[in-house]
C-alpha cells in the first residue's frame, strides 16, 4: 500500500513537473518575435543556420559539462530512434522557417495565428493517432479553441498558408517528440535533430556565400559594421536549444493533448507583442477570436489546478 501511493505521489509530481517545463517552453517561445525582429531583411535559412549551428554547439557543450555522451551514443546505435529524430529534425526546421519568415518579414500576427491553430492539431493527433482521452474541463477548452480559430477563417476570408504551415509542422514535431521521448533523453534528441540537418543547412549557406547574398557580406559591401549581426545570429541559436530542451523534457510525463492545450500560452503573448510592440495591424475579427480562446485558457487552467489539488 505504502509502495503504491509513494508511486502516485512520484506520478503526481512528474506531472506537475512536466507542466512547469511545458509551459517555461512557450513562455520564451512567446518573446521570440522581440529577438529575431532585430534580423528582420535577413534570408531566413540563413537564420535557421546559425540557429541549427549555434544550438547544436550548445547542447554538445551540456553533454560534455553533464557528462552524457553514453545516452549520445546509444540513440545514435539506435536506427528506428534515428530515423525518426531525422524526420523530427526536419519538421522543427520547416516550423523555424516558417516563423522566422513571418517574423523578419512584419507578419508576427500570422505567426501567432498558426499557434492558436496548432494546439487544435495537435489535440487532435493526440485523439486520432494516440488514442489519448481528454477531460471534460479539456474537451471544453478544445472547442472553445476551435471555435476562435473557425471564427478567424471565416473572417479573414484567405488561406493562410503561413500559418498553416508552422501549425502543422510544430504538430505533427509534437507527435514524432511524443513517440520517442520515453527512449531518447532531451539533450541527445536535440543534437542528433539538429546535426541530422545542419550539413543541408551549411550547403544552402555556402550557395548564399557564393553569390554574395549572406547578410554581413551585404553589410560590409555597403560599408556597414557587421559584427552585431553575427552575435545576434549566434544568439538565436543559442536561445533556440533552451525552450526545445524544455518542452523535450516536457513531452516525456505529459500527454500529447495536454501539451497541445498548453501552446495557447504562445499564440496569445505573440500577439500582443505583434501589436501592442511591433505595432503591426490587427481587425476586429482576431481580437473577438482571442477573447474566445482566452475564454479557453481560463477553462484549462481550472482543470490543471483542479488536478494538481486532487494530486496534493
Amino acid at each position: 500500500m505504502g509502495v503504491d501511493h509513494r508511486d502516485s505521489m512520484n506520478s503526481q509530481n512528474n506531472v506537475a513537473r512536466g507542466w512547469i517545463l511545458g509551459a517555461g517552453s512557450y513562455v520564451l517561445w512567446t518573446f521570440f518575435p522581440l529577438y529575431f525582429n532585430l534580423l528582420s531583411g535577413t534570408d531566413s535559412l540563413e537564420v535557421i543556420t546559425h540557429r541549427a549551428l549555434w544550438g547544436l554547439l550548445t547542447c554538445v557543450l551540456f553533454v560534455a559539462v553533464l557528462r552524457r555522451f553514453h545516452e549520445l551514443r546509444a540513440v545514435l546505435s539506435n536506427r528506428a530512434l534515428l530515423l525518426r529524430l531525422i524526420l523530427a529534425g526536419a519538421l522543427i526546421v520547416a516550423n523555424w522557417t516558417f516563423y522566422v519568415y513571418a517574423v523578419t518579414h512584419g507578419r508576427v500576427i500570422d505567426a501567432a495565428f498558426g499557434y492558436f491553430i496548432n494546439p487544435l492539431i495537435t489535440v487532435a493527433l493526440g485523439v486520432m493517432v494516440l488514442h489519448e482521452k481528454l477531460t471534460r474541463a479539456q474537451m471544453l477548452a478544445v472547442s472553445l479553441g476551435a471555435v476562435g480559430v473557425l471564427y478567424l477563417l471565416v473572417t479573414l476570408h484567405i488561406v493562410p498558408w503561413l500559418s498553416l504551415g508552422m501549425a502543422v509542422s510544430f504538430a505533427l514535431y509534437s507527435l514524432v517528440k511524443k513517440d520517442v521521448a520515453s527512449s531518447v533523453p532531451p539533450l541527445a534528441g536535440m543534437v542528433v535533430e539538429t546535426g541530422a540537418m545542419l550539413p543541408f543547412l551549411l550547403i544552402y549557406v555556402a550557395v548564399l556565400t557564393a553569390q554574395g547574398n549572406m547578410s554581413m557580406q551585404q553589410l560590409a559591401a555597403a560599408g556597414e559594421p557587421w559584427g552585431w549581426q553575427l552575435l545576434l545570429l549566434i544568439g538565436g541559436g543559442i536561445i533556440t536549444a533552451i525552450p526545445l530542451l524544455l518542452f523535450a523534457a516536457a513531452s516525456q510525463t505529459l500527454p500529447l493533448g495536454v501539451l497541445g492545450l498548453l501552446q495557447y500560452v504562445n499564440p496569445v503573448g505573440q500577439l500582443l507583442i505583434g501589436v501592442y510592440i511591433l505595432g503591426e495591424p490587427m481587425q476586429m475579427e482576431r481580437w473577438i477570436a482571442t477573447g474566445i480562446v482566452c475564454l479557453a485558457l481560463v477553462v484549462l487552467s481550472s482543470d490543471v489546478v483542479r488536478v494538481l489539488r486532487r494530486g496534493a
